[in-house]
């Protein structure tokens, strides 16, 4: 059974529904990046007519999503060399996971996978030395550094790009900028940080020590949900924390 986290991130929050949006509904194949879990995967699989879902590190989930969606795969893989042939996609999604990536390798490895005039769609926390300072993830891999001096991964110590640098390097591969949007505070990020920490993956399904834990805390759970979607709703301009850009690909 699917966790109130993962259905809240596939049926409502407004980041993940934006991204369906912009991606469009299409009859043919689409590819989400970063794919974690699967969430937007499984949304997208919903108006695409195939979706492959990539990312370094197989999550648990993939199987019984793949179960439920027969026109969604997962293949384990690397965003920045990507398993697959040239235009093989109309779609690419990447949601926040561009961040842990060379910006200038990803677009070029997803210009060469999309067909002529296909999307690539991208969200990612917006970089900035105020943001980066507060970030909760941030504050939390400082501390465990220092109680626990390298157990924080590279993958792990970024958590923002600069709109401005993946713009550069889009026009630097062959993009043109179609749309460009910022929505939400940085509360939006604090929201998911605490959805995190409240979600009882450790303990077995079957348990009834998970049963009674769910119990306790999806009162709280559905309060942060409701103000992450209305954080996100919100438009704050240049202090926005979260960026979404959608390139096409150019046929020059």
């Amino acid at each position: 059974m699917r966790d109130p986290a993962s259905r809240f991130y596939q049926q409502v929050e407004v980041l993940r529904a934006r991204v369906r949006t912009l991606a469009g509904t299409s009859t043919g194949h689409a590819l989400d990046i970063g794919c974690k879990k699967g969430d937007v995967s499984s949304a997208l699989a919903k108006t695409m007519r195939c979706v492959t879902a990539l990312d370094p590190y197989p999550h648990p989930d993939w199987q019984v999503l793949q179960e439920t969606h027969s026109n969604l795969n997962f293949v384990q893989g690397d965003g920045q060399n990507l398993p697959f042939s040239d235009a093989s996609f109309e779609r690419v999604v990447a949601c926040e996971c561009l961040m842990y990536m060379d910006p200038d390798r990803t677009l070029k490895e997803c210009h060469r996978v999309l067909k002529p005039d296909g999307l690539l769609v991208v969200t990612f926390p917006e970089a900035g030395p105020i943001t980066q300072a507060i970030d909760p993830y941030n504050l939390e891999r400082l501390f465990i550094n220092v109680i626990l001096p390298g157990r924080v991964s590279h993958r792990q110590k970024a958590h923002h790009l600069k709109s401005s640098t993946l713009l550069d390097a889009a026009s630097d591969n062959g993009w043109q900028l179609e749309h460009m949007e910022r929505r939400g505070s940085i509360l939006f990020i604090y929201l998911a940080w605490w959805i995190d920490r409240l979600q009882i993956r450790h303990l077995p399904e079957d348990s009834p020590l998970r049963h009674l834990a769910a119990q306790v805390t999806l009162p709280v759970l559905k309060l942060l949900f409701f103000a992450m979607r209305m954080d996100c709703t919100l438009r704050f301009g240049p202090l926005s924390y979260n960026t979404i850009i959608v390139l096409k690909k150019s046929n020059t």
